[in-house]
């Protein structure tokens, strides 16, 4: 079945944005970007795994040779992530309980057994399942789509998890592969290149670029990614502080009320900053496999991870504990690394690569709890000095390639309670609350930068504990894509969902304040109630007579 028109025209319009007046598969750009390398992979592919060549390996005895080739199709400019080879893509070959021979055989049977491709994708699954082997999409289907180039797909799964979602179907994607889940995927993108053979595909090569440099640029806004201003107005040369604070003491904290883009810029600087450490380049001028150098996919490790702290995240977590799981029907307690353990032996094993963890939220989590002895060596004077950690005895250092940026909401808890010894060893940066990134754009005749800066205002003015820290953040009033909401539908949408609630937290059914901030139109003190009634009826009228009141009553005093 065609997929909807109206589908396939924003994908052209997607890619369109990233490669303007695109309309051929073979504009020179797209080539030169997204499928020359690939296709020079294929040509590789077609000699040494060609169907021949591995019957003899396999006939021969030659399984480490067999391996070998594999690798060297796996790294060949860096399609599947294995710069850490612990964790990467290609450590199913690495297994140190792997039977080389029959692990050979299964590949071979992959590749060019009998049977429709998804059928010999379901036995290798089954195979690795069976083996306690790594059980991933990547693996399988790059070798699929590198050896068969004209009818199968690499399937990525943050790309594919993207596009079905951006299709809008039923489908459901599982973690692991299955063969039920690839021939519809198969499908789906072979029905792709069919409706889109008016701008002459090729190949699964031309296709699976072309999804991922949809999935690529919707991240961007409108535009491109440098339509915008490179940094907020009033935060001059943000990535270059954090960059100054990382080199300086190893890790930095954005700090400041909710919706002022901490995460963002968190995320936006450890990507920037790893693609022009690593490749010398800013990220919007990676190509696909050294962005995915980066960011890894799915279940693979990239240079920037994330985590995120709570109060119930622990040391076990961050560093190392055991964990329960099941043994041949038993019960049993494993000592596994945390995600912390994890980037700084990776960082160790590639010493010229550098890493950057984003702690998000961090101020909500134990810290001390979590990071344990390892205060003593986080500081930049202490990288690679060792310490013996205590449940495995082993010993332990942070490398000095490896950064944090964490993220804190001073909603939750004031920088000023944070553990002494943490605030030495981090640098800090404040983000507050910016109307001016929200420009002169109106809805309904609300000047959205106005309404915010007199929201805030009435809430410094009103709200006892620590007002200045409990303001509304811009980025309330922000599309996904990073510009200023247009509807106003979307702005009573994001009152009504996220600001009153927050706001109520605040007040804690103390409605009188709650009147002073948002007005009598919106809050009935008397009666100790929102008027949710206003954001239900067609119109708004009320709606907006009341946040008008709100905003002129702002000024006024």
């Amino acid at each position: 079945m065609p997929l909807d028109k109206q589908k396939l025209d924003e994908l052209v319009a997607l890619i369109s944005r990233r490669i303007p007046n695109w309309n051929s598969f073979s504009d020179p750009r797209f080539v030169k970007d997204e499928v020359d390398y690939k296709q020079v992979t294929v040509t590789k592919a077609r000699d040494l795994l060609s169907e021949g060549e591995l019957q003899n390996l396999i006939a021969e005895g030659k399984s480490d040779e067999f391996l070998d080739r594999l690798k060297t199709i796996g790294k060949d400019n860096n399609p599947l992530w294995d710069i850490m080879p612990a964790t990467g893509d290609l450590n199913i070959i690495r297994q140190s309980e792997l039977d080389k021979p029959s692990f050979c055989r299964e590949v071979f049977d992959l590749l060019y057994g009998p049977g429709p491709s998804h059928e010999r994708l379901g036995r290798y699954t089954e195979y690795v399942k069976s083996k306690g082997l790594p059980n991933r999409w990547t693996f399988p289907t790059y070798f699929l789509f590198m050896c068969h180039p004209d009818t199968e797909i690499f399937v990525k799964p943050r790309v594919l998890k993207w596009f079905l979602r951006f299709l809008g179907g039923e489908f459901e994607y599982s973690s692991a592969p299955t063969a039920e889940n690839y021939s519809s995927i198969r499908g789906t993108y072979q029905q792709l290149k069919e409706d889109l053979k008016d701008y002459g595909p090729k190949d699964m090569v031309d296709i699976q670029s072309f999804v991922w440099s949809c999935w690529d640029i919707s991240k961007s806004p409108p535009g491109g990614a440098k339509s915008g201003p490179d940094f907020p107005p009033g935060v001059p040369n943000l990535i270059d502080r954090i960059q100054s604070i990382l080199e300086r003491k190893g890790q930095v904290i954005l700090y400041g009320p909710p919706g002022t883009g901490k995460t963002y810029w968190a995320e936006k600087a450890a990507y920037e900053l790893a693609a022009q450490s690593n490749f010398q380049k800013e990220f919007d001028q990676l190509p696909d496999h050294q962005r995915y150098f980066i960011t890894g996919d799915g279940d693979s490790f990239g240079a920037v991870r994330t985590c995120c702290f709570h109060p119930a995240y622990g040391y076990e977590d961050f560093i190392e504990g055991y964990r329960p799981e099941q043994a041949d029907g038993q019960m049993i307690f494993t000592l596994r690394d945390g995600v912390f353990k994890r980037l700084c032996k990776d960082a160790l094993d590639a010493p010229e690569t550098s890493f950057y963890l984003i702690i998000d939220e961090i101020n909500r989590g134990d810290i001390p709890r979590i990071i344990g002895e390892l205060m003593t060596i986080l500081e930049k004077d202490k990288r690679g000095k060792s310490i013996t950690l205590p449940t495995s005895g082993e010993q332990f250092k942070v490398p000095s390639n490896v950064h944090i940026i964490g993220t804190m909401n001073t909603a939750d808890r004031s920088i000023a309670l944070l553990d002494a010894a943490l605030r030495r060893r981090f640098g800090f940066i404040e983000l507050m609350p910016d109307p001016s990134v929200l420009g002169d754009s109106t809805v309904k005749g609300i000047n959205l930068g106005g309404w915010l800066d007199a929201l805030n205002r009435k809430i410094c003015d009103h709200v006892v504990r620590d007002a200045r820290n409990l303001q509304i953040g811009h980025s309330y009033l922000l599309k996904d894509d990073g510009t200023p909401i247009a509807d106003f539908s979307e702005f009573a949408r994001a009152l009504h969902e996220e600001i009153i609630p927050l706001l109520e937290e605040y007040c804690y059914e103390d409605y009188t304040t709650l009147e002073k901030i948002l007005g009598s139109g919106i809050v009935d003190a008397n009666d100790q109630k929102i008027r949710h009634e206003l954001f239900k009826l067609p119109g708004h009228e009320e709606l907006i007579q009341a946040l008008e009141l709100t905003s002129l009553d702002a000024f006024e005093e």
